[in-house]
């Protein structure tokens, strides 16, 4: 209840941090936002969220989501569509499970459509880096690292260590990286059955590895820190 000397009898917090603390969770963005399915609310999820978001209350409807995924989706197949003599196996693949028209609209409220989705932007990326058209990748720098950081994750989950918590620098995660390696190699010479499991992932590895370089030389050439 106010008063004429501008208090309040029971103020909503009781302390400075408290408001603070409730001040920035006001600011953290709706998980709705996480529109390509990978954890966590990037710069490209913000900027494409708030373009669907036509209602203007903070939060994705299924409908917005929806739509927003098929434009995602149609906008990558184009730009790999209009590449001068592209063609890719791994790309056609992921091309064909997304589909066209109902197929698609089916696709982008599919389980499975983080992971395609992610192999959609991941394998375009190679595509462009091999054309060296000069063509802006479909991910941006944080979402790249955020993809390579997801595969350390699931590698480092498998080997019975704990996922990284925080989006890591590209150093930071070439160090997880070394340290996955290291404990894949360990358990490897401790036990000769897992020798097809541990070439599998060093597999990977060598693939994160190659993500990474990609990132280093995309954040030199952008003028971006890591």
């Amino acid at each position: 209840m106010g008063r004429r000397d501008g208090f309040v009898d029971k103020p909503k917090f009781s302390t400075r941090s408290e408001m603070l603390a409730s001040r920035k969770r006001e600011m953290l963005p709706d998980p709705t936002f996480d529109v390509d399915g990978d954890g966590m609310v990037g710069a490209r999820d913000m900027y494409m969220s708030n373009r669907f978001d036509v209602n203007r209350d903070g939060v994705l409807q299924p409908d917005e989501l929806h739509e927003l995924r098929v434009g995602m989706v149609q906008d990558i197949i184009s730009k790999y569509k209009s590449l001068p003599n592209a063609h890719d196996a791994g790309l056609d693949a992921v091309v064909a499970w997304f589909g066209e028209g109902a197929q698609l609209d089916q696709q982008v409220d599919h389980q499975n459509f983080a992971r395609q989705y992610d192999s959609l932007c991941n394998q375009m990326n190679h595509m462009y880096s091999q054309q060296s058209t000069g063509t802006h990748a479909c991910l941006t720098y944080d979402d790249a690292l955020g993809s390579a950081k997801r595969l350390v994750d699931s590698l480092s989950v498998s080997l019975g260590q704990e996922k990284t918590p925080f989006l890591p620098s590209v150093d930071q995660l070439s160090a997880r990286v070394q340290s996955v390696e290291a404990e894949n190699q360990r358990l490897r010479e401790k036990d000769s059955a897992r020798e097809e499991q541990a070439r599998e992932i060093q597999e990977q590895i060598a693939a994160v590895r190659e993500q990474l370089q990609m990132l280093r030389a995309t954040g030199a050439d952008a003028g971006l820190a890591e």
